[in-house]
């Protein structure tokens, strides 16, 4: 049967209140920076799961994490 090994990174951004109303900061891009290598060594971009860290009625639904979940098969 085949096996699964398993790899999830992170990244964030943030908000920031302007005289405008809310605004955001970008995403920090390490991930997408490191996806030709991660493709290289056979991991596959399975999920991304949001995530939200912020409280209060004015950032309700700002989606500020994403946990990206990599699958590659298990070499044993």
């Amino acid at each position: 049967m085949l096996k699964w090994e398993y790899k999830t990174l992170s990244r964030t951004r943030s908000w920031v209140t302007t005289f405008g109303g809310l605004k955001t900061t970008p995403w920090n891009e390490t991930i997408t920076n490191m996806l030709p290598q991660l493709g290289i060594e056979g991991w596959e971009l399975v999920a991304i799961v949001p995530g939200s860290g912020n409280a209060g009625e004015h950032v309700a639904g700002f989606t500020n994490e994403e946990l990206w979940v990599f699958k590659r098969p298990l070499v044993e």
